[in-house]
């Protein structure tokens, strides 16, 4: 019986309008980091970091970004699907540069919101 479901649920998505009616998806990549091997270097790194981090956000390729509340393990949202973009912003991204983060898991999803 469950399975059953399961597969009806899935033909009903199958057939519904994408997206929603009312919403936007645009494609993003979330990229969760976790401790890396300098994570002692994060208090010398962070003025710069958070330098970094905001210029992105405000060219609008970071949509957000910041630490779980855990504190051992941080996210942030691309505006790009592409992963090579987002590579490229990491590359220069002074916590990962410097080994104080490292990528735990990346993905891209289809993160909607309500249409304007």
């Amino acid at each position: 019986m469950r399975k059953l479901l399961f597969l009806a649920g899935g033909l009903l998505l199958a057939q519904s309008q994408w997206p929603p009616a009312g919403m936007r998806c645009p494609q993003r990549t979330l990229v969760i980091f976790e401790r890396g091997p300098n994570w002692e270097k994060a208090q010398e790194v962070f003025p710069q970091h958070i330098s970094y981090i905001l210029r992105q956000m405000k060219s609008g390729k970071i949509l957000s970004s910041g630490p779980m509340a855990d504190r051992q393990t941080a996210a942030a949202v691309f505006s790009v699907a592409e992963w090579d973009d987002v590579e490229r912003i990491l590359k220069d991204e002074p916590f990962t540069r410097e080994g104080v983060l490292k990528i735990a898991r990346h993905d891209v999803w289809n993160a909607c919101e309500a249409a304007q």
